[in-house]
């Protein structure tokens, strides 16, 4: 009978499920039933408490028919290679299958899973932060953009009312220019110019952010003081 077989008759024999088995021996019971499937074998530690737990000898265990003598030196064999137990699959770790001591003991197969799974997580959050530094642009530049379009609104509106404005000082100095003297058409020519140049630049300030009188007050300042900005379509 072999050890995968001797193993599964004496649970039954005792009653204990896998789950309950891999319990008493800090093990999972997916260890267990690689064992009792002869997918992987318990190490020396471990066939020392499956013999307390069945209340057989190890030699029991590994094989009825063999001397105590070899069975003596089997696990003196064994023992000087064995590093451990495998803590996720529960597998006997040598230094033929070792995938490292530390922090923790784990075969090559577990280490490998576990490794690849380490970068897979890497490479997501990677992938996350950058899709993040990318939304953080398109929204700065989302904001630059809607500040533009704002700005060339505001030069819009202030065109038709800058238009409007000198349509009206138009009419007004045409219809009283008989009545007035030389000093007032002076005046009103000037103010056909800047009237409607004034309500170019107070309206087109008025799309800006801030207060309406501290816009207001800019707007007329800086129009005055530099014309070209009203003119400015970046």
């Amino acid at each position: 009978m072999t050890l995968a077989n001797k193993l599964v008759q004496l649970r039954k024999e005792k009653g204990f499920t896998q789950q309950q088995l891999g319990d008493m021996l800090n093990i999972t019971a997916q260890a267990i039933s690689k064992w009792e499937n002869g997918l992987a074998e318990p190490d020396l530690s471990m066939l020392k408490n499956l013999a307390n737990i069945y209340n057989v000898s190890i030699a029991e265990l590994l094989d009825e028919n063999e001397t105590a003598k070899e069975n003596a030196v089997k696990p003196i064999n064994f023992q000087k290679q064995l590093i451990g137990t495998c803590t996720v699959c529960g597998i006997a770790v040598t230094e033929n299958n070792v995938g490292t001591k530390s922090p923790r003991v784990l075969c090559s197969s577990c280490f490998a899973k576990t490794k690849a799974e380490e970068t897979a997580k890497r490479k997501e959050e990677e992938e996350l932060a950058r899709k993040a530094d990318e939304k953080k642009k398109n929204d700065r530049a989302a904001a630059i953009q809607k500040a533009k379009d704002k700005r060339k609104r505001g030069l819009v509106v202030g065109c038709l009312a800058a238009a409007i404005a000198l349509v009206i000082m138009l009419i007004v100095t045409i219809t009283q220019w008989n009545n007035i003297d030389g000093n007032l058409r002076t005046i009103a020519c000037i103010g056909c110019v800047a009237v409607p140049y004034l309500a170019l630049a107070l309206v087109a300030c008025m799309f800006c952010d801030g207060p309406a009188l501290y816009v207001v007050m800019w707007g007329f300042v800086h129009s005055v003081k530099w014309p070209g900005i009203i003119f400015s379509f970046d």
